[in-house]
């Protein structure tokens, strides 16, 4: 009896340390879990990084609509630019046909009469005053193309950097001891 009661406490001790081992490897097993958990989240990272996988981050709708209201914009403005140059070209030649009209009168038989003298005066106040507006109005018209243009290449600049923008994937960085994640965007 003496032997039976040896032998059971020997199997309950066995039975304990037994169960101690149990519970001690289910804490290793859980914890090689995690660990193969963050192991495949950092490999899915790196192949995010890598371009491995087609996974991209996209920009917020908002600002895909923004940019597309700057390039409406840009098309509207160099349609603008357009036709105000077309208009200028016509005013330009319409001038040019009048003052070389003007011009190429004849002044000896507007000096035969007295009241043509006169009229020869007017019309002559007239060509130097059409000329002197047509002049500042010319100079007007060079400062607002050189505005627009450089308008126009502002916002080329502005639409270049946007696309870029867009064209570059955002990447994420995770250090190896943290549950924090760094998302940079390359440049």
């Amino acid at each position: 009896m003496e032997r039976l009661l040896e032998a059971s406490k020997e199997l309950s001790a066995k039975v304990d340390s037994n169960e101690s081992a149990t519970t001690e490897l289910l804490r290793q097993t859980e914890s090689l879990q995690e660990e193969l958990k963050s192991m495949r989240q950092y490999r899915e990272s790196l192949e995010i990084m890598n371009g491995q996988k087609e996974t991209r981050v996209h920009l917020p709708q908002i600002e895909l609509g923004y940019i597309r209201q700057l390039q409406q914009d840009n098309g509207d403005l160099r349609t603008l630019l357009e036709e105000h140059q077309a208009t200028l070209q016509m005013i330009m030649s319409k001038y040019r046909q009048q003052v070389g009209g003007f011009l190429s009168t004849d002044k000896s038989a507007l000096i035969e009469d007295n009241h043509m003298s006169k009229e020869l005066q007017q019309r002559t106040d007239q060509v130097y005053h059409m000329a002197a507006v047509m002049y500042q109005a010319a100079k007007a018209e060079d400062n607002t193309v050189e505005g627009l243009t450089e308008t126009i290449a502002r916002l080329e600049y502005e639409n270049k950097t946007l696309r870029d923008l867009i064209a570059q994937p955002l990447t994420i960085n995770k250090p190896e001891n943290s549950d924090s994640v760094n998302v940079n965007v390359n440049q």
